[in-house]
């Protein structure tokens, strides 16, 4: 398989990035060959040269001769066909990636750590103040949008690998051999291995996905990143200012097999692997601390604490018997890694804490300072005392979160067992606020022994012990955030209250609390009620006491996908900026240290895009207590597989973090008020015309016929079903669907629509140049709109002409492709470009090659949604070969939900 001609002209230093899809293509086409004979080859390439004169000449003429020769597919042929083209496509991204790890750091205008500090240089914060304000956390999710099985996405990382290698300088032309054919062997397993999953994943399954990054990338990676920051910085020893944290295994919202019993075997084995971790960093660091007494001097704390391990642990110094006699750092690793097993197994002898292994690590440390060791003192004990600050004893930080009904489903039970309220769910608000603030002030318990409560109302009781005992048993770091998605009310977050202070979570009478309870605000209405909402909460004496207990601080998480499918991209955006600007004045206001976690996803209908550029366009000053983001699905593997690309990731997200963080205020010369008018003005245009077309009957149909939703739910890519609840109204649908299906109709509607009559109507009264001057000037707007011409740039309403035929609803299909021209136009007027993505000419040129190849996979999709809502084919297979086209679109778009 060959890039189109001339499309490696566009760019000179894509050159090698053409010479890998050349290499990695031709090798695929040699397997194809040879396990599937010359047919098939031959009728991919007739395909693709079908589609690449489409796309040249952009005539009906030729769109109707490639429908008909994917029309005359029969069912097997088509499966073959969508099988090689999503092969190709997961070997051109293996290839992009590679491209990106070349020269990265080169790129002008990068966000790097360098740029950060001098920065810092120029402003001249006090260093250390500074970072103790600066807190950032990456928060692993399971979100069903990674596509790829793990076995693929390993076979992926292999043949990154091999690449690099024949990049690598002196090379020679044995080990050149060599590495091709360990890359033909590589593509011949990929060809062979079934990329569909033949169940739908356990969460314990989703749990080991994520420990395998903490394994594999985050454990080298985190500190790699905060000793790049003390280099910039000129600091021997810097804050842990970036963090990983999880919501893998605790994230209950709508998922019935997230249980109790799984949370607490999660936390397990996330302190399992990182107790492991450690005696494997202590294994290499007894290598490098072989210091002879006879030779260099030694502390007498360190004799000590040598001298009290023999007495406490008899057994391993008899064991140790007089090995490392004149070698005390080894002899002291030892039992250090005696008490760590025991640790692990929990048994008498081992640490109580985190902090009580690291203070055994400091005692080394300081010997070695006061004896000549400086630079041992700097090696692999810094790092292994970096990554104990990091990472403790429980690996990640586990986030809970469920469902407010069920909360409140769940109190409402357990009053009505004590005699107290029978009928607490029909009560107004006010009522609801004044029986939780009652019950709150009382000490007594609610919950009693003698009584049996329902299934529902028992396993909500269960994850708040579950948290109890993780904090007691395992590390008091292991969980922190308790989630409400749809936080509607004051009474929301009370009710959480009331079930903690039953698990002996919080203790107001003593002025403790061991959670922090954060709500989520959603859909439009909730974020607009955000700061009221919270305002009102300071007002509540129970919750004065829960901020008290917690040192002043609130977490507030705000959702990027529900608000999104709710109001459309521009509102949302905007809406979302303006709860952040709110919220963190109200904070000032009340006394109150506000951490804003933002629930992005990967794609841009959801809140995707460039982390660090998402970062630097937040609200400013709403960085006061911090900030927590979302890493989902296939963002991950995207982010992260390849460790260049991981160090390139984070180093963007810290500078961008350091740079935000500088910017408490919008710049001088900001115009605030003229521009936030402007928004609000875009902002009720655009959700109008957002809501005009969600509402209407017919669109709703027009969803369900024109894009694989239903079929997406057969992919078996997360535990987590579609669905909230049971039935099929569009407000039950998830994000994640919604975007995935426009996504693969390549209509990508979330990310763009609403937003060409918006821009149209504020133009049309004279406001042309206003925009242009917030696009230049305003990087939150900037970013909206780059964001979105991404989006734009990878929708093709053209093909979805071929879905929008499934649905028979010409009229829906006509107002959309309208929308999308008004867009274009209104974009490329604001931006002063003559296409989309001018200013990312390597984005671009990545589009143009994957288009004509993506195309056929598109109208063959389409052909086989009307074949099996037809009843023309066996509906088993016909459903596998679209679920393979959909495995082959997202790989070709980078993008599912």
């Amino acid at each position: 398989m060959e890039p189109a001609v001339g499309q490696e002209r566009d760019l000179e230093h894509q050159r090698p990035f053409w010479r890998d899809v050349r290499l990695l293509g031709g090798v695929l086409t040699q397997v194809l060959l040879e396990q599937e004979g010359p047919e098939l080859d031959r009728e991919v390439e007739r395909l693709l040269a079908m589609a690449r004169r489409r796309r040249r000449e952009s005539s009906p003429r030729r769109e109707a001769a490639l429908v008909r020769a994917v029309r005359q597919l029969p069912l097997e042929r088509a499966e073959q066909v969508a099988r090689a083209l999503a092969v190709y496509f997961q070997l051109v991204n293996i290839a992009e990636q590679n491209h990106r790890l070349r020269g990265l750091r080169q790129r002008e205008g990068e966000l790097t750590l360098g740029r950060a500090a001098r920065e810092l240089a120029v402003r001249g914060p006090a260093l250390e103040e500074f970072l103790a304000g600066v807190s950032v956390e990456l928060v692993v999710t399971a979100h069903p949008t990674e596509a790829v099985r793990r076995t693929v996405l390993n076979k992926h990382r292999l043949l990154a690998r091999l690449l690099a290698r024949l990049e690598e300088p002196g090379v020679g032309e044995r080990e050149r051999r060599e590495a091709l054919g360990e890359l033909k062997r590589t593509v011949v397993s990929l060809w062979q291995t079934d990329e569909l999953r033949g169940r739908r994943p356990e969460v314990l399954a989703e749990v080991e996905q994520s420990l395998f990054y903490f394994d594999a990338v985050f454990w080298e990676l985190l500190p790699w990143v905060h000793r790049r920051l003390g280099e910039e910085l000129g600091l021997e020893r810097v804050p842990t200012v970036l963090r990983f944290g999880t919501w893998v295994g605790g994230d209950r919202d709508g998922n019935p097999r997230v249980t109790a019993a799984v949370t607490w075997e999660a936390l397990r084995r996330q302190r399992r692997l990182v107790l492991e971790k450690y005696l494997g960093e202590l294994h290499l660091l007894a290598q490098e601390l072989s210091v002879s007494r006879r030779l260099a001097g030694v502390s007498e704390e360190l004799e000590r604490s040598v001298a009290a391990d023999q007495a406490g642990l008899p057994g391993t110094a008899r064991r140790l018997g007089e090995r490392f006699r004149d070698e005390p750092y080894r002899r002291k690793l030892h039992f250090v890694g005696e008490r760590l097993r025991r640790t692990a197994a929990g048994r008498a002898g081992g640490y109580g804490s985190a902090g009580e292994f690291a203070a055994q690590l400091g005692v080394m440390r300081e010997s070695l300072l006061a004896h000549g060791g400086r630079e041992l003192a700097a090696g692999r004990l810094a790092e292994l005392e970096l990554k104990v600050r990091l990472f403790g004893f429980h690996l990640a930080r586990m986030d809970l979160r469920e469902h407010s009904d069920r909360h409140q489903a769940a109190v409402a039970e357990l009053l009505a067992r004590a005699g107290e309220e029978a009928d607490y769910r029909e009560r107004p608000e006010e009522e609801r606020q004044a029986i939780l603030e009652r019950e709150l002030a009382n000490r007594r318990p609610l919950v009693s022994g003698r009584l049996e409560y329902s299934a529902a109302t028992a396993e909500v009781l269960a994850v708040f012990e579950v948290f109890r005992r993780a904090r007691e048993q395992l590390d008091p770091e292991c969980v922190g955030s308790y989630l409400i998605s749809m936080a509607h009310e004051p009474s929301d977050l009370l009710e959480v209250l009331l079930l903690a202070k039953e698990a002996g979570l919080f203790r107001p009478w003593q002025g403790e609390s061991d959670l922090d309870v954060v709500p989520l605000f959603e859909t439009i209405p909730d974020l607009r009620a955000a700061p009221r909402r919270l305002a009102e909460l300071c007002r509540l004496p129970a919750y004065r006491a829960q901020l008290a207990a917690r040192g002043m601080r609130q977490e507030v998480m705000l959702g990027y996908s529900d608000s999104d499918k709710d109001g459309g991209y521009l509102t949302a955006n905007w809406e979302l900026f303006k709860v952040q600007r709110d919220l963190a004045a109200l904070a000032r206001e009340q006394g109150v240290r506000l951490k804003l976690f933002h629930g992005r996803g990967g794609a841009i209908g959801r809140g995707g895009g460039p982390t660090g550029q998402a970062i630097l366009a937040q609200a400013p000053g709403s960085w006061a207590g911090g900030i927590k983001i979302t890493e989902q699905g296939e963002a991950i593997s995207a982010n992260y597989a390849l460790e260049g690309i991981g160090r390139h990731t984070l180093e963007q997200v810290l500078a961008a973090a350091l740079l935000a963080n500088l910017e408490r205020e919008w710049p001088g010369d900001a115009p605030v008020e003229e521009w936030s008018a402007a928004m609000e003005e875009l902002s009720e245009r655009a959700y109008a015309a957002y809501r005009e077309l969600y509402e209407d009957g017919a669109f709703r149909a027009y969803f369900y016929r024109a894009t694989p939703v239903e079929e997406i739910g057969h992919l078996k890519i997360g535990s987590r079903p579609a669905r909230r609840a049971g039935g099929q109204a569009l407000e039950e649908l998830r994000a994640i669907p919604w975007v995935f299906a426009w996504t693969q109709s390549r209509h990508a509607l979330p990310a763009w629509y609403g937003v060409g009559t918006a821009l149209a109507e504020y133009a049309g009264g004279g406001g042309m140049e206003q925009l242009r001057k917030m696009y230049q000037g305003w990087p939150f707007f900037r970013g909206m709109l780059d964001n979105l011409q991404m989006a734009m740039a990878k929708a093709d309403l053209e093909v979805a002409a071929a879905y929008a035929s499934l649905a028979g609803e010409p009229t829906v299909y006509g107002k959309i492709r309208g929308e999308f021209q008004r867009t274009l136009a209104q974009v490329l007027a604001v931006t002063g470009q003559r296409e989309l993505l001018e200013h990312d000419p390597a984005l671009r040129a990545s589009l143009r090659l994957r288009n004509p190849y993506v195309d056929p996979l598109n109208y063959l999709q389409a052909e086989l949604l009307g074949r099996l809502r037809r009843g023309e084919e066996p509906e088993e297979e016909c459903l596998r070969v679209i679920l393979r086209s959909i495995n082959g679109i997202a790989a070709a778009l980078r993008n599912t939900g």
